[in-house]
């Protein structure tokens, strides 16, 4: 096994390549990346009769130089790093092992560059046409930097799912005194309205309404949440009944689980 350079114009894709699922998927990102920082990690290719080299493994990075010759970038001779494979050797294997011991990098790692990219006086339209992302990916990247330490320590630590769906919210605040927890709290009783909608649609028929003015709509939308007010109350008084009367007495079907704004309303 020997390291050299190797004119782009005697390189090919080995027909044997291990990934052969999403190989051509982020070639665009990849590309800017090369474009930008150079081939950061050799191909791995085998010389074949004709005095060509397959690339056994790297095909993606062979794909993404193909994108920057093609778009002359890059010129069709230019000398690429290679690790040159004995023909003895077993290209699967060395496929599968550059493929599977590969370690995706944290996202808390990636937010945390791409802040220190901008700290450091890159501006953010710049990171993007180096990373091969949009700068709206990028700036959004930037918030979640931001946010608090021990939410960032949780994610690292697995505390917080691998794949989260990130929301982002305007809020207006005075920013001395509304804290991160504050404003997380405020926005996740979003949830709390949105099962009291639930069940009054459920139970009180809420979008069950065809009329062809503002007013009968109003009038079915207020009759309808106070028949919810109602039940919610009914059934307050129903469950604190049943639990003064003991285990023995309780009603045989399960009590159904409801919204907290509706008991909220019922204790009110």
């Amino acid at each position: 096994m020997t390291t050299t350079t190797i004119s782009f114009n005697k390189l090919f894709a080995w027909d044997g390549n291990v990934r052969k699922t999403g190989s051509r998927k982020g070639i665009a990102d990849l590309a800017a990346s090369i474009a930008a920082h150079g081939l950061l990690q050799s191909l791995v290719v085998r010389k074949d009769k004709q005095g060509k080299y397959a690339v056994v493994a790297g095909r993606r990075r062979l794909l993404a130089l193909k994108a920057l010759v093609d778009a002359k970038t890059l010129q069709p001779d230019m000398l690429i790093p290679c690790t040159v494979i004995g023909r003895d050797a077993d290209a699967t294997e060395i496929g599968l092992a550059e493929n599977v011991k590969r370690e995706a990098m944290h996202p808390a790692d990636e937010f945390e560059a791409f802040r220190d990219l901008t700290q450091g006086g890159m501006p953010a339209a710049d990171v993007a046409a180096r990373f091969g992302v949009s700068e709206t990916v990028v700036r959004q990247r930037l918030k979640l930097a931001d946010v608090s330490p021990k939410l960032i320590a949780a994610y690292r630590k697995g505390e917080i799912e691998e794949q989260p769906e990130h929301a982002y919210y305007w809020f207006y605040a005075p920013t001395r005194k509304a804290t991160l927890e504050s404003l997380v709290r405020v926005a996740g009783q979003r949830w709390q309205i949105e099962q009291a909608f639930q069940t009054a649609k459920g139970e009180c028929g809420l979008d069950h309404y065809e009329v062809r003015h503002w007013q009968g709509w109003y009038r079915h939308i207020t009759l309808a949440m106070l028949a919810a007010a109602v039940l919610a109350i009914l059934r307050a008084r129903g469950e604190k009944n049943s639990m003064r009367a003991g285990a023995a007495q309780r009603p045989r079907t399960a009590t159904p689980t409801h919204s907290p704004f509706l008991a909220w309303m019922a204790r009110h």
